[in-house]
């Protein structure tokens, strides 16, 4: 737990020292969120006649894919080279526009990350459907206790798949590292990396550590302040990781 402490420590003066220029990259990110948002709402007013809301709405989300998950890859980037150098450069957040190779390298490994996740969803909610289906033909049940074991297989469910992907985490830290592997490799050493029991548990309890933090975000502690904190705070963990793992030196700031 002390190496959670000093790295939110770390964390947290690296974000003071930077506000300016993470902020600057938080706003720019939420400007393009919006420019989306606006061109589906028009696109929803212009083209409703012509197709459904379902057939615009699919295309709109295969066009932002396509549009801003190399902006969230360039993102990842801005804070871990904050991290690494000290200096914030907005033009990270393009960074994969520069190059029309890096741009597909990025879009298919998010792609591969989507395909994960829709794996996930598959299998998180099979067994919730299938307890629906069949379990009322073998026991009777009222109905509160019917809805209440259904939502708790449904969240147990939701957990393993989460705790599944935890073995997820270094795989944009390793595709920063070196971009030129193909892509499932850093799947695979990511997976290989967190099977250590000492790295799957620090990311864990990191996670839990900033629950608090995230219901205090929602009722307190605006989104500006707290989205930097947790990726800059994920940042440290990654390159901590890392380190320990391939024996780099020192990263800068860092004080374990």
């Amino acid at each position: 737990m002390t190496t959670i402490s000093n790295i939110k420590r770390n964390a947290q003066k690296t974000l003071t020292e930077n506000f300016s220029s993470v902020f600057s990259g938080l706003i720019w990110i939420i400007l393009i969120l919006l420019f989306l948002t606006s061109a589906y709402t028009l696109m929803t007013t212009f083209l409703s006649s012509y197709v459904t809301n379902s057939e615009i709405f699919l295309g709109a989300l295969i066009v932002a894919f396509i549009l801003i998950s190399p902006v969230l890859n360039g993102y990842f980037r801005f804070h871990l080279n904050l991290i690494k150098t000290g200096n914030a450069v907005l033009s990270d957040l393009c960074f994969y526009f520069f190059s029309v190779k890096l741009y597909f390298s990025a879009l298919k490994l998010n792609m591969l990350f989507l395909i994960r996740m829709l794996l996930a969803a598959v299998l998180i909610y099979t067994p919730y459907k299938a307890y629906k289906l069949y379990i009322p033909d073998f026991i009777d049940l009222n109905k509160e206790v019917f809805e209440s074991l259904g939502w708790l297989l449904l969240c147990l469910s939701a957990l393993i798949a989460a705790l599944f992907f935890i073995r997820y985490f270094l795989v944009c830290f390793l595709f920063e590292e070196d971009s030129t592997l193909p892509l499932n490799k850093y799947f695979q050493k990511s997976a290989s990396i967190m099977r250590n029991p000492s790295y799957f548990f620090e990311f864990l309890f990191m996670f839990i550590s900033f629950i608090p933090l995230f219901i205090s975000y929602l009722v307190v502690i605006p989104a500006l302040y707290f989205i930097p904190f947790y990726i800059i705070s994920l940042c440290f963990l990654g390159l901590k990781i890392l380190s320990h793992d391939k024996s780099i030196t020192k990263i800068q700031g860092m004080d374990f």
